[in-house]
């Protein structure tokens, strides 16, 4: 494995630009406001997850939690400006599988986790169903008065739907190997 490996990437327009390092003191990045670094022997959990939307759908996602709670959250997409997100999945791939594979090394007793946590995952399961629910409920009470109204809400379903199962699918709550990264948490190489 080469000394370092490095990825660049500005989660949001709120935040300047990071280059995050993975070598042999740990995971380290530099940030004009906060550089900092998180010892492998710190880290307690590293949990891979799809964070896509209809602006941004290819972002994946690294939280990588210290003991300490403190959570620093590497993504797969870099910001651009408004609704420009450039993939950097070539980059982002090779330097979570380094993260991952030498924080497991040194840290066995760090926890390796796929999708949401299972909190997040089920108050976005109801808060789903409750939407659909509270959707229904409208389009009856209206009934045929304002057909035209029914129809735009079952085309705004007909949008959301599949992005709505395929977060529920890939962000289902699971532990994982760390010699066997889930793909469905991972950008496809493109």
């Amino acid at each position: 494995m080469p000394e370092s490996i490095e990825y660049t990437v500005r989660r949001s327009a709120l935040e300047a630009e990071r280059t995050w390092r993975v070598d042999d003191t740990g995971l380290s990045w530099t940030d004009p406001s906060r550089p900092g670094l998180f010892p492998y022997k710190d880290i307690v959990e590293i949990r891979l997850q799809w964070l896509g939307s209809r602006a941004d759908l290819d972002r994946y996602a690294c939280h990588v939690r210290r003991f300490n709670g403190w959570t620093e959250t590497i993504v797969s997409t870099h910001y651009d400006g408004p609704m420009q997100f450039p993939d950097r999945s070539k980059a982002y791939i090779p330097f979570v599988g380094a993260l991952i594979h030498r924080t497991s090394s040194a840290n066995p007793a760090c926890r390796f986790r796929a999708g949401s946590s299972s909190a997040a995952y089920f108050g976005s399961l109801a808060a789903m169903l409750a939407g659909l629910g509270l959707l229904l409920l409208v389009m009856v009470s209206i009934g045929v008065v304002f057909p035209w109204l029914i129809v735009v809400k079952l085309i705004i379903i007909a949008v959301l739907a599949p992005l709505a199962i395929r977060w529920l699918k890939v962000n289902r709550p699971r532990s994982f190997d760390p010699g066997a990264i889930p793909a469905s948490v991972l950008p496809s190489p493109s």
